[in-house]
């Protein structure tokens, strides 16, 4: 099933309960993901990130949070990322 298909079949939806119902599968899933993303990471490991304003961050892994990971960057700052918006330097 592709996305838009997808989108057809919920725009189809009547019920208010229903399009909750799938609005909390959808966050369960996302939640899920998410963390199971965070785990991709361990304390140590090069990352790299892009901020809001397009600059590219490198850094060092220093803490896996609930939510978030800690990234120590080159210049000695520390960021608070979302596990998806890091990726492995090489």
């Amino acid at each position: 099933m592709t996305i838009n298909e997808i989108k057809d079949e919920i725009s189809k939806v009547s019920s208010l309960e229903d399009l909750r119902t799938i609005r909390n599968s959808v966050n369960t899933h996302y939640n899920t993901l998410s963390t199971q993303r965070k785990f991709d990471f361990c304390i140590g490991d090069r990352v790299m990130f892009h901020t809001r304003g397009g600059a590219v961050i490198t850094g060092k892994v220093i803490k896996r949070m609930r939510k978030n990971i800690k990234v120590n960057t080159d210049s000695g700052v520390q960021w608070r990322v979302a596990p998806s918006l890091l990726k492995h330097v090489v």
